[in-house]
């Protein structure tokens, strides 16, 4: 306990102070706060000194030093105060409840909130979504209530302007799981006027502040100046964070679940009361009209009711008397009067109303379990003038401080002495003399109040005569009238109450009016009728027709009393702990010590005395029956039940522990002194507990294992023959699919696995795994190295392109060092070689000829040459395993020095079909190019990528940027120039950058490149022929880049062709020719050809992959070669349909339903000859139709030959 108890610091628990003086514990209390330490324990009470600035003594770091710690244990904090009072909570499943007292500016709400903030932070259960919830809940229900009913006051900037009691709801595994809000006696008053130097509610200037913004000034009416409003310019302006904190409220409003509506209407109500307090009036005749009509209009929009109705309710009053209705006008006095009745009803009610909808939102929808309660309520005040608030408020206080000397001081002397325990009484100071003053029911200063208001005329001057004369010989009050004079109250006006924390001077101007606490029932009616739910659930009395009669409501004194009683009641049936918070100088500022000051408070707040009862008393106090239950397993003797006498049972307890010195034995409870003595008794329950609940569990799993096995032996031999029976048959299954794997055409990829039973999931996956390989290596067998190599080339190719261009070369070969198979090879590699070895580079992976953009934007000389004679390309580059070169497009000399492959950081190539790349570099400078010849720049970015050993980003898009001498820059690419056709492929300047214009006659040469498919095996070239539809479709998977007629669409028709070698441009021609026979020849003619595909969606991709299907890689002689050999081992001309498949290895009834579906789809109507003769098994015809088209395609690949030849 050294931390208790220090030369630097002081003593941290005034129970070990060597001298119990004033004078000694004032002292250490100045010296701990001098240090900092604005904590002190009286026992388990915590002192509180408002230390006026941030010590940063609630960081969350520190949390976790006080869970699970006794108060003893830590240094005085109010986290351990809390932890203290989780824990009693927790471990009695009792309510418990911290109550803060201390004047106004001692930093009671700053108190609470860290109360709140700690409880919050050690929650963290299992459900964490949940708790996290109501934690963010109660939370953000703290800046609302303070921006609501807190204000600025001369002592304290954030005093809290009414009472708040909030219980945290916890359910049985101590998380959170809601909470409940009790509000008392909100200062209304101040919506209307409040003194020099203080300020009205905080929330008027935080909508005043943020009217600054367009929108709030527009929709509320605002002008961001209080000192606009009568209601707020009577004292100190806005604070520098005023606007912020609007934000604050709001954002916490939507955390809490309000929605923009409601949170919409709070803020009309609000900006409401301030134009309400502009409105000003006129005296005419008997009644008085309204002066500020222009502002009506505006309180009219933002209580959602008329012109014509609020000024009726302003300046007129109804009365209804016997069944009959009366009018009379108001004077100017009482409509005054009236206006500001209106205001502080409105924030009254509001203010209850918000509460009322946080309660609704936190609130436990299931059984209570057990609660913390925080209370902070005002503290005593005492005002140069002061008036009925401020008499209730330390009304309240009276109250509190009754209560502490009940249970602190009072009750336990006297149990000490029932029980027989030894005790020295000590003298303390007993308000209940004070109490009774003020609430006795029937001659009590609230029942005299309350006596003026129930009569006609009621007055203050009458109210403070029947004091005088009830109270002229009652040692706490004094007034100027009684007989020991007192000079300095007022006559017939002020009277004074000796309170216990100091006299205070009362003025009786307007207590009988607040009292009353009443509204016109016209400004009632008035409210209900707005177009403003809010105000109808404020207001439901207003529903009432004119004539009803109601009662005469309670008083706001006696209200508040009932509610100070409930209270008080609610308190003292949990367990309490307290927070006495002091005020260390008037001045609010930090690290000054107002000796006088703070002896008074030590005084009034009855410490002393708390100390000497707690130096001299016991911590904690327990039936001996209570005892006995808790703690009888930590003897052997009680454990598990106790035979004879609790008492005896306790003694056993006790003796065992070895704590006989430090409890005391009393009729019927035991009195432990220390808090360490309880811990102590708690650590060891604690550990004891797990090792009877190990015990109770193994006996009682045992008797269950014991029922149990028998049962599962037999289970467990059933289940294990029955699964062994279904691997059996699972392992059949398998065998039977793909025991004839190898002959399938597809090697077994369309066999459905059979599902595995349970327990063989992870073997399953195994077969399927290894036959995945075998089927993998079948597939890559049929290839060579050569096309091995290509494959893993493109695979990564798509991997660095992830799909973001369309065209990017995977349909022909990839040759890499394109220069070597060029006209100049010859002297590009004697040009080269030298190079190399200068450089240490032995291959070349990628070569070709590029045009290249230079720093100033521009193209060399020489491509202009170069639009008509190949060799006047501008440069040339080269991709090796260390270094980028370029060189001379002519004399292949190199330009500048070699790019080394580490300076490279990534490409950036277009989505479109040019071979536009650019090598993003290390320095300021990007390379930008374009490809020229057969190369592409995916190809490009694969080959650099694969050198570099490391993958590297890979831009694709039409808009590009670069990097020109560290300036960015982009290049657009385009097709053309607005549709035109250009010279030639080059670089042009942008207004935004510059542009790569492509050629069409390139982009349609690569397309058409696309389009031929080139094996060792078989070539196939795609025509298009017409068809009358629409032309969107078309547009959609083969643009019109044979010249076409734009409003036709077109089928696809292949045509074996084997090994014809034909440029692009004779293809082009070439189709036009068959495009314009095939334009007037018959439908019949088309039927002739072996395979027609009337698809307009698919696209010429899909198309050769379903040829190869069909096909399996063989030609049309091995196809029929095998047909003929199905028909001589049937012995028959006409052969099944099954049979045919089997001979052919071709799914024709699959074929002909692809193609009919496609052909449906666009409502042609196909007549399939294939279809038709299988069905009608005339074999003979359908190999003579066959015939006949294979002759039809020779032909045409004669033809195809001879234009190749010219």
């Amino acid at each position: 306990m050294a931390h208790l108890k220090s030369k630097e610091y002081g003593v941290g628990d005034a129970v070990l102070l060597e001298n119990i003086t004033e004078e000694d514990f004032i002292a250490n209390l100045q010296h701990r706060f001098s240090k900092h330490k604005i904590y002190t324990y009286i026992g388990e009470v915590l002192i509180s000194v408002n230390p006026y600035e941030n010590l940063g003594l609630y960081k969350e770091d520190i949390v976790p030093k006080f869970r699970h710690r006794a108060l003893y244990q830590n240094e005085p904090h109010v986290y351990a105060l809390a932890e203290s009072a989780y824990n009693a909570r927790r471990r009695t499943t009792k309510d418990c409840v911290i109550i803060i007292s201390g004047e106004s500016g001692a930093g009671k709400t700053e108190a609470s909130k860290h109360v709140m903030e700690y409880v919050a932070a050690i929650n963290t259960g299992t459900w964490r979504k949940e708790i996290e919830r109501v934690k963010s809940l109660l939370l953000a229900s703290t800046p609302i209530l303070e921006a609501f009913g807190n204000a600025k006051t001369l002592f304290n900037d954030n005093s809290s302007r009414f009472g708040k009691y909030m219980d945290i709801i916890f359910d049985f595994k101590s998380d959170p799981i809601g909470g409940h809000i009790s509000n008392y006696l909100l200062e209304k008053g101040r919506v209307v006027s409040h003194s020099p130097g203080e300020r009205n509610f905080h929330y008027f200037y935080y909508i005043i502040a943020a009217s600054s913004d367009a929108a709030i000034n527009e929709k509320y009416h605002l002008q961001p100046d209080p000192n606009r409003y009568s209601y707020t310019n009577q004292g100190v302006g806005m604070m520098p964070d005023d606007k912020e904190k609007f934000h604050s409220v709001c954002a916490a409003m939507k955390t809490l679940g309000l929605n923009q509506s409601l949170t919409s209407s709070i803020n009309c109500l609000v900006a409401a009361i301030l134009h309400i307090g502009e409105v000003t009036f006129a005296g005419q005749g008997e009644g008085c009209v309204i002066v500020s009509a222009e502002i009506i209009p505006t309180i009219a929009s933002l209580l959602g009711t008329t012109d014509v109705e609020l000024s009726k309710a302003l300046t007129t009053r109804i009365v209804a008397a016997r069944g009959e209705i009366f009018e009379t006008q108001l004077t100017v006095e009482r409509a005054v009067h009236a206006r500001d009745a209106l205001a502080k009803s409105i924030y009254s009610r509001l203010f209850t109303f918000i509460i009322s909808i946080i309660n609704s939102i936190i609130g436990v929808q299931r059984e209570k379990q057990t609660a913390l309660g925080v209370l902070d309520i005002y503290g005593f005040e005492i005002f140069p003038q002061n008036g009925f608030d401020q008499f209730c408020i330390n009304y309240c206080n009276e109250k509190l401080q009754q209560m502490f000397i009940q249970l602190v001081l009072r009750l336990e002397q006297e149990e000490y002495a029932r029980e027989g325990i030894t005790w020295v009484n000590i003298d303390y100071f007993n308000n209940q003399e004070i109490c009774n003053m003020i609430d006795d029911p029937k001659s009590g200063v609230i029942a005299l109040l309350d006596e003026q208001c129930r009569i006609a005329g009621g007055s203050d001057a009458a109210f403070l005569s029947n004091l005088d004369s009830v109270f002229a010989k009652h040692r706490h009050y004094r007034s100027y009238q009684t007989p020991d004079s007192d000079m300095q109250c007022r006559r017939q006006r002020d009277f004074r109450i000796c309170h216990f924390a100091g006299d205070v001077v009362y003025t009786t101007t307007g207590f009988v009016d607040k009292n009353n606490d009443s509204l016109f029932h016209d400004l009632k009616r008035m409210l209900f009728n707005c177009n403003n739910d809010a105000l109808k659930e404020m207001w439901p009395e207003g529903a009432d027709p004119l004539t009803a009669v109601h009662k005469i409501p309670l008083s706001a004194a006696t209200k508040f009393r009932v509610s100070m009683d409930e209270l008080v009641t609610n308190l003292k049936s949990k367990n309490p702990f307290y927070i006495r918070c002091i005020r260390p100088n008037g001045l609010k500022k930090p690290a000054v010590w107002d000796d006088e000051l703070c002896t008074h408070q030590v005084r009034y707040l009855g410490l002393m005395e708390n100390l000497r009862v707690r130096r001299a008393g016991y911590c904690n106090r327990q039936p001996y029956d209570v005892f006995l239950e808790r703690y009888k397993m930590c003897s052997i003797n009680t454990w598990p039940q106790w035979r004879g006498e609790p008492f005896d049972g306790v003694k056993h307890i006790i003796s065992q522990l070895g704590f006989e010195k430090y409890v005391a034995f009393g009729t019927t409870k035991i009195f432990i002194k220390q808090p360490s003595t309880l811990q102590e008794l708690e650590d060891y329950r604690d550990s004891i507990i797990p090792r009877l609940v190990a015990r109770i569990q193994a006996a009682w799993r045992g008797r269950i294992v014991r029922q149990k096995y028998i049962k599962l032996k037999a289970v467990y031999k059933i289940i294990s023959y029955w699964h062994i029976n279904r691997l059996r048959r699972y392992f059949s299954e398998v065998q039977n699919r793909f025991q004839d794997v190898q002959e399938m055409s597809d090697l077994g990829k369309n066999i459905v696995w059979p599902p595995p039973p349970p327990g063989l999931g992870h073997a399953s996956l195994i077969l399927k795994k290894v036959f995945t390989t075998w089927r993998a290596n079948k597939i890559l067998s049929r290839f060579g190295v050569d096309q091995r190599e290509q494959l893993a080339k493109k695979i990564k190719a798509q991997d660095l392109l992830q799909g973001r261009r369309k065209f990017w070369g995977f349909q022909y070969n990839w040759e890499g060092n394109y220069m070597v198979k060029s006209k100049e090879a010859s002297k590009f590699s004697a040009q080269l070689q030298p190079l190399m070895e200068k450089y240490g580079d032995s291959k070349v992976i990628f070569s070709s000829r590029i045009t290249k953009l230079n720093t100033k934007g521009k193209e060399d000389s020489r491509v202009l040459v170069w639009a008509s004679c190949i060799s006047l390309v501008k440069g040339l580059r080269v991709v090796t395993d260390r270094h980028i070169y370029r060189l001379d497009g002519k004399t292949f000399k190199i330009h500048k020095q070699p790019i080394p492959l580490t300076q490279v950081q990534g490409f950036a190539i277009s989505s479109g079909e040019d071979q536009a790349c650019i090598v993003r570099l290390v320095g300021d400078t990007d390379l930008v190019v374009t490809l020229r010849g057969d190369a592409c720049a995916a190809e490009l970015v694969t080959l650099a990528t694969n050198a570099k050993g490391e993958d590297v980003p890979v831009d694709v898009g039409g808009k590009i940027k670069y990097k020109v001498k560290g300036q960015i820059k982009s290049l657009h690419l385009e097709g053309d120039a607005q549709g035109a056709d250009v010279k030639k492929t080059g670089f042009s300047r942008q207004p935004s950058g510059y542009a790569l214009i492509t050629r069409k006659e390139s982009i349609m040469r690569f397309q058409k490149k696309l389009r031929v498919v080139t094996n060792t095996q078989t070539t196939y070239f795609v025509v298009v022929a017409y068809r009358q539809q629409q032309r969107a479709i078309i547009s959609d998977w083969l643009p019109c880049n044979l010249g076409l007629p734009a409003n036709k669409v077109y089928s696809v028709i292949v045509y074996k062709r084997s090994q014809v070698t034909m440029s692009a441009t004779v293809l082009c021609r070439r189709a036009r020719e068959i495009i314009t026979e095939l334009e007037g020849a018959e439908r019949d003619t088309l039927k002739e050809y072996e395979f027609k595909i009337k698809s307009y969606q698919m696209r010429i991709e899909q198309v050769e992959q379903w040829l190869e299907t069909c096909m399996e890689g063989r030609s049309w002689s091995e196809v029929n070669e095998k047909r003929q050999q199905a028909v001589f081992r049937s012995g028959k001309q006409e052969t099944t349909l099954k049979e045919l498949e089997e001979g052919l290895g071709i799914n024709m009834i699959e074929m002909n339903k692809v193609t009919e579906v496609h052909a449906q789809s666009m409502n042609v109507k196909l007549d399939i000859p294939v279809k038709n003769y299988m069905q009608k098994k005339d074999l003979a015809k359908a190999t003579q139709e066959k015939d006949k088209a294979a002759a039809e395609a020779d032909t045409l690949e004669k033809d195809l030959a001879k234009a190749t030849a010219e």
